[in-house]
């Protein structure tokens, strides 16, 4: 070890990306984790003796960075998850196992005006893999970047394409988006998708084994002495010093942290939205799904946005996810997992038709307030605010899903850069 001791705040992907790639170049690292287990919203809950995955489990097969770690931890054992989706607007099938079938099926299914709008943003991206990003060139770049996707493309594209793709990354709508963020979308098609077999859990113990991780233990704020931030102060009021603090957390969390201390770039950060979405994963005693068709996207007046089969052999447990405007108070209200199962079973039901096998075997959720980020206005100005702030304060440093986007490997790229940073400032 070469002496640094760094505190990781968060345990989420971009918090287990920079503890692993700091520990990886000799640091001392500590991650605080104010929950009773790690992993943010990879995180696992027990469906009966099953792990199931409540928040992103989908592995692109172009994850470079996040599968090169999985595969240094001997941790890489992936099973294909080839996700048929179906569209009730048009007749749109995305199937992430097949990504230029999807393609063929995205542009049958928009205006020929449309297509040639999409067409150089989908070759930005197959051409550099960056442009799939925030920091990519090519959005951030266009002249019209900041146009909001529901003036930029038309009502048919916005039902049946884009809708499906922003609301399951963000839980936003296309009049809350605009194209400097697209490419990040976007990318989810011109990919293949796996995910764990047993799940991240044993993930989680390899990272835990060589990391020092401080669950249930909450920071309340940073420790700052002549404008240096020099360690954290925990809730219960004690405080541990520290060469340099990440704070890989969601953007609102990051705010309240450094708001007593650093106001100005909490300020900054304020700006940054998120919607709420709820998961719930139900296991029936009977197959829902079929091999052709294992997923369904719901349209804009449903709370739910999209249903599918947990895994491509696991056809009679079913995701339900709640995101999109109309799930907005609903989620806000809090609900409890039999009303989150009432609402889904029911509009499930009427949409596809289908009747579920009774009776229902187990079932566990949750409700996330700030679980899908929706970037902000303007948000390529806000990274460049983000970036003159933290370069006016000493050893601080950010990651998280607002940085290089919401996608597992775009968080796992946010906590890499940041390990990279330290290690050019510490040597």
């Amino acid at each position: 070890m070469n002496g640094y001791n760094i505190a990781v705040i968060g345990s989420g992907i971009s918090g287990l990306a920079t503890a692993y790639e700091l520990h990886s170049r000799g640091y001392n690292v500590t991650v605080f984790e104010k929950d009773l287990s790690i992993g943010g919203r990879l995180g696992t809950q027990k469906l009966r003796e099953k792990d199931v995955s409540l928040g992103g489990k989908n592995i692109g097969k172009k994850y470079v960075e996040f599968r090169r770690m999985c595969r240094e931890l001997h941790e890489d054992n992936f099973e294909k998850f080839g996700l048929n989706s179906t569209s009730s607007n048009t007749s749109l099938r995305i199937d992430k196992d097949r990504p230029f079938k999807s393609l063929l099926s995205i542009l049958s299914n928009i205006p020929f005006s449309d297509i040639l709008k999409m067409l150089p943003m989908i070759q930005a991206i197959k051409q550099n893999r960056e442009n799939a990003y925030l920091s990519g060139p090519y959005f951030k770049t266009l002249k019209n970047k900041d146009t909001l996707l529901s003036d930029l493309f038309s009502e048919k594209s916005i039902l049946g394409i884009i809708r499906p793709l922003v609301v399951r990354n963000n839980g936003a709508e296309a009049n809350e988006l605009s194209l400097e963020t697209f490419g990040t979308n976007l990318a989810m098609v011109l990919d293949s998708y796996e995910q764990f077999t047993d799940g991240p859990q044993h993930l989680f113990e390899k990272l835990s084994d060589i990391i020092t991780m401080r669950v249930n233990t909450q920071v309340s704020s940073l420790y700052v002495k002549d404008g240096v931030s020099e360690g954290v102060i925990l809730q219960d009021g004690s405080k541990e010093l520290f060469d340099s603090i990440v704070i890989a957390t969601t953007a609102d969390i990051a705010s309240q942290l450094l708001k007593p201390v650093y106001s100005k770039l909490s300020k900054v950060l304020e700006k940054i939205r998120y919607n709420p979405v709820g998961i719930l994963v139900a296991e029936y005693p009977a197959d829902v799904f079929t091999t052709e068709q294992r997923a369904f996207i719901f349209p804009p007046d449903h709370h739910l946005s999209n249903a599918g089969a947990y895994g491509m052999n696991e056809l009679n447990i079913v995701r339900y996810t709640f995101s999109g405007k109309t799930s907005h108070d609903f989620l806000a209200s809090e609900p409890s997992s039999e009303e989150l199962l009432r609402i889904a079973q029911q509009e499930f039901t009427e949409h596809t038709g289908i009747t579920l096998p009774k009776p229902l075997k187990a079932k566990t959720g949750t409700v996330l307030s700030s679980g899908l980020s929706a970037y902000s206005k303007n948000h390529t100005h806000t990274l460049s605010e983000i970036r003159e702030n933290l370069s006016e304060i000493s050893d601080l440093y950010l990651a998280g899903d607002y940085i290089e986007g919401v996608s597992i490997e775009a968080c796992y790229r946010s906590g890499l850069n940041v390990a990279k940073e330290i290690q050019i400032k510490k040597s």
